[in-house]
């Protein structure tokens, strides 16, 4: 509903299964084959996605073991939802966890949940889901084949939103994509390492901070409308133009590491934000250094965050990536000797 300020209140349901396949072998490891022991004994976790209103919301599912024979839920599994990015607002979600019965594909042990996500927030769930007994019994249902099947459905409104879906079916949205497509009636010129990129001013000073200040600068010297960028390269400052006119990016996977530092100095938050979710859902042994010096750089906190998780995990393959060999030479520093130690512990599983 329209509050008077192009605000929207956006419902969005969703539904999801998580079918986890050798369930006996990974609930009784110390050490499962993806995630390091922690005081909650051997777990797992699982991404998922939904792409709603042009805005895609990444979660996570954990589930908890609790093998470790001090925990005080050791004779529970524990389930956790947490939300890693839904362009960094709040998310109200209802919702219900569940055990899916294999025979009868029926939910049971459901579970409800109300509470407000943040991205980077803490999980949300149940310490004690559902007793291991009680699991074991019922293995003829529940754990069939041995693979357990969880779930979860859940409503999240997402308040104070502008509906991107709205301005994408608005005509003037339309209008400003076939000037980015024909540069009919450019008015600026600027040139990026040769290539000369026909714009126009008007659009460029709405939609960007940085080019306001430059065209505010131009106008007041009296100068042409010729600008000459040094510090962006020429196919990263393509999908710049391509995004202040259109609100997307064409193979945005592809470029998105160097777009997240262009959406930086540009200051471009929702180009940044769209970036951030695309190196996360990219994120690779190859990558995960490269990724991570941008993210610190412009000081994208959560995403730095999770890049940290998955190289201290992956830290014996990291090591031997060509990245890592330069970053070393440029860094030598004593963090450098300790993430060498966390990949030597981890490879001998004494972490």
């Amino acid at each position: 509903m329209d509050n008077g300020n192009n605000k929207y209140s956006i419902v969005c349901k969703n539904f999801y299964e998580w079918e986890i396949k050798n369930f006996n072998e990974l609930s009784t490891k110390k050490v499962d084959p993806y995630h390091s022991n922690s005081s909650f004994g051997t777990y797992i976790i699982h991404k998922f996605s939904f792409l709603r209103s042009n805005c895609k919301f990444i979660w996570r599912l954990y589930l908890y073991f609790n093998n470790d024979e001090e925990n005080e839920n050791k004779d529970w599994i524990s389930m956790y939802l947490k939300m890693e990015s839904s362009y960094n607002r709040k998310i109200e979600m209802q919702g219900l966890f569940f055990i899916v019965n294999n025979v009868t594909k029926a939910r049971e042990y459901i579970k409800e949940v109300n509470k407000t996500f943040e991205s980077g927030n803490v999980r949300e769930g149940f310490d004690q889901f559902i007793k291991k007994d009680q699991l074991m019994k019922q293995k003829d249902k529940l754990l069939t084949n041995d693979t357990l099947t969880v779930g979860v459905e859940f409503t999240i409104n997402h308040d104070n939103f502008r509906s991107m879906t709205m301005l994408a079916k608005n005509p003037i949205a339309e209008s400003i994509k076939a000037l980015y497509e024909t540069r009919r009636g450019y008015d600026v010129i600027i040139t990026v390492q040769n290539r000369k990129f026909k714009a126009h001013k008007t659009i460029l000073i709405a939609r960007c901070p940085v080019f306001s200040a430059m065209f505010a600068k131009v106008i007041k010297e009296g100068h042409e409308c010729q600008l000459s960028i040094t510090d962006i390269e020429a196919n990263t400052f393509d999908k710049l133009l391509e995004f202040i006119y259109t609100d997307e990016v064409t193979d945005l996977d592809t470029d998105a590491i160097d777009l997240l530092e262009a959406a930086e100095k540009y200051q471009l938050r929702m180009l940044k934000e769209m970036c951030e979710v695309s190196i996360f859902e990219c994120l690779s042994i190859e990558n995960s250094v490269k990724s991570l010096t941008i993210a610190e750089r412009v000081n994208s906190k959560n995403l730095a965050h999770e890049i940290s998780h998955f190289i201290a995990e992956n830290a014996a393959s990291v090591i031997e990536t060509k990245d890592f060999a330069n970053f070393e030479e440029e860094n030598p520093s004593v963090g450098l000797m300790m993430f060498k130690y966390l990949a030597e512990c981890n490879k001998n599983k004494n972490f």
